[in-house]
């Protein structure tokens, strides 16, 4: 299979171009002014800002033209931009013509699992290294252990300072591995909370007030693939709750989890929150309760609120409800990392790197996506709706990153089954926290 796989790279990697994915588009147009108890209204494309021109490099010491071998993820397709064509393609044109040695291969690959980006990426440096990517787009939680298994080359320690200053909190400790920037992310996907507003005026901050309201609440709080849900990271985190211990090894404070298990098992018995939240994987799955009628207010991602915007009795939107009304959230990125070690091709790499991270295109291309942007000066480029850009800057600041994969996925099999366990009735909040905190330290 990896013979296979390795003998297709060649192929691919023959070829002259900017090969591009042509798979449908998940979202065109920029996010919609969304009211209460009122109809969506379409918020006018914002006028396109100036194209940022990068930190000078150090020049290519190799003559004649580059071909830069980018890998990304087809889960990033092509997307219409505000004047036709797409986002992407028209990026990599602006920085050849603004960089006429160097020519992008932008190649997409399968995001996950067997045949993936760090599948592949792996199979091709240890079977075939002189055909590795110069660029390799990735999931931000599989950087730390690619970082470690020298996978991946840190960026320089002179990298664009004007673009990481711009970022928001968490992206700028996303890519950082042991004091080393391995990764900088280029798009988020946050959790926030969608509602049917012709039954809510406003969506309740906290627990106390979901109990005194006639919410029926649902959230995703089954393990997708294994892996624990945003919705219980968010309400573990808003508790104080931290994943590790000071020496970086996976960890769970025993007050927050029990607590965060315990609001679960009340607010079932209660009858606020669905009986069947066990049985919803994802924040998707999640929606679907808000779109049948049988929830009021869910706990979704930020890219299906924005994808689905359309639907005036679903607009609402708001942040989770937390113990305190503390403003939590957990996000999801994907960044741009470095994989070749030479010198030169490194240097064009990270010129490239930060032209896709000028304020313009990053605002463009995720308003294309319905994902938001990472930079603080890219929001207003990528929104004119106020309120919604308001309220996206709020979560950004407070978003906090998902833990690091890891090859056993021992956290998420450990908060997995301690929630099954609570809502199951098999044990106390208090003795399930106990048993997944011992199950970390085996």
């Amino acid at each position: 299979m990896i013979l296979n796989l390795i003998v297709r790279l060649v192929v691919a990697l023959s070829s002259i171009g900017v090969v591009l994915a042509l798979s449908a588009c998940e979202g065109s147009a920029s996010p919609g002014t969304t009211t209460e108890n009122a109809a969506t209204v379409e918020a006018p494309t914002p006028p396109p800002g100036p194209v940022l021109t990068p930190t000078a490099a150090p020049p290519l010491s190799t003559p004649g033209p580059l071909n830069l071998v980018v890998w990304m993820s087809d889960e990033f397709p092509l997307a219409p931009g505000p004047g036709g064509g797409d986002v992407l393609t028209a990026a990599v044109a602006s920085f050849q013509a603004a960089f006429p040695d160097m020519h992008v291969m932008l190649t997409p690959k399968k995001a996950y699992g067997k045949g993936g980006l760090v599948d592949l990426l792996s199979a091709t440096q240890d079977a075939l290294p002189s055909a590795v990517p110069d660029v390799v787009t990735l999931d931000l939680r599989d950087v730390p252990q690619l970082a470690r298994d020298n996978r991946l080359q840190p960026f320089d320690a002179r990298f664009a300072p004007a673009t990481l200053n711009d970022l928001f909190p968490f992206a700028r400790g996303a890519g950082l591995v042991e004091g080393s920037l391995y990764a900088i992310p280029f798009t988020a996907d946050a959790l926030q909370v969608a509602y049917d507003n012709t039954l809510l005026r406003t969506p309740p901050l906290t627990w106390t007030d979901l109990q005194t309201t006639t919410v029926r609440y649902a959230f995703a709080a089954g393990g997708d693939n294994g892996q624990i849900s945003d919705s219980f990271l968010t309400q573990y985190v808003a508790l104080g709750g931290k994943f590790s211990d000071a020496s970086g090894k996976p960890n769970l404070d025993r007050t927050p989890l029990r607590n965060a298990l315990d609001f679960y098992r009340a607010g079932i018995s209660a009858g606020f929150i669905l009986t069947n939240v066990l049985s919803l994987k994802t924040p998707d799955d999640a929606r679907r309760q808000l779109t049948s009628g049988k929830a009021t207010l869910v706990d979704t991602s930020t890219r299906t609120s924005l994808r689905e915007r359309g639907s005036a009795r679903y607009a609402g939107f708001g942040t989770l409800p937390t113990r305190d009304g503390n403003l939590a959230t957990i996000v999801r990125s994907w960044g741009f990392t470095v994989v070749t070690k030479d010198t030169a091709r490194r240097a064009a790499a990270e010129r490239f790197v930060e032209w896709m991270l000028s304020a313009e295109n990053n605002a463009l291309w995720n308003r294309a996506g319905n994902r938001l942007p990472i930079r603080r000066g890219a929001v207003n480029l990528w929104s004119a709706d106020a309120s919604y850009r308001e309220f996206a800057t709020a979560l950004l600041n407070a978003a906090v990153n998902r833990p690091p994969a890891s090859g056993n996925n021992a956290l998420d099999m450990a908060l997995v089954g301690a929630i099954g366990d609570v809502l199951a009735n098999n044990v106390s909040p208090s003795d399930a926290a106990d048993k997944a905190i011992a199950s970390l330290s085996r």
